[in-house]
């Protein structure tokens, strides 16, 4: 079940909710159709640029700040409509600091298991909050969510997990 939108914002208890639990999903910010209509520009962007004789394999480039070589990362991180929701929890003062591609086909046996993502970033300890949006580009899916390591697993007396 989807977390209701008014008017493109979050409801107060779903904003507490996050702020509890340090994530919040499935949210549908965007329609089917934009999530379809992102995914198949990926697809050709994949297939046109797979063998165009870049410098490094795409998937370097879907990978490390993918906003400042694709205008669909970046168009999707700007999107009003998940901008909206972010700003609900996080307030207006944003900074984008990465967009990336991470990409699990299906039916693969991957699996994506909890990480930090600041410390891969190289940010370390930053004051103040921060998180992470997913936007999940299978047809019908949508904005998928927003989450943070940092309302749980970096405040002081927390802990998540061994290590």
């Amino acid at each position: 079940m989807n977390i209701p939108l008014a008017n493109g914002r979050l409801g107060r208890a779903a904003v507490e909710r996050y702020w509890e639990d340090g994530y919040l999903h499935p949210i549908r910010a965007i329609s089917p159709a934009q999530a379809a209509e992102w995914r198949a520009e990926l697809e050709a962007i994949e297939r046109d640029w797979l063998d165009a004789g870049l410098p490094l394999p795409l998937n370097t480039y879907k990978r490390v700040n993918a906003n400042c070589v694709m205008p669909l990362a970046h168009r999707i991180a700007t999107h009003p409509a998940i901008l909206d929701v972010v700003e609900g929890v996080l307030g207006p003062d944003l900074l984008i600091y990465g967009v990336e591609f991470f990409i699990k086909e299906p039916r693969t046996k991957h699996r994506v298991s909890m990480h930090q993502d600041l410390t891969y970033w190289g940010l370390g300890a930053i004051d103040g909050e921060g998180g992470d949006g997913a936007v999940d580009l299978k047809a019908g899916v949508g904005f998928h969510g927003i989450s943070s390591a940092i309302s749980r697993c970096r405040s002081p007396g927390r802990s998540c997990g061994p290590g």
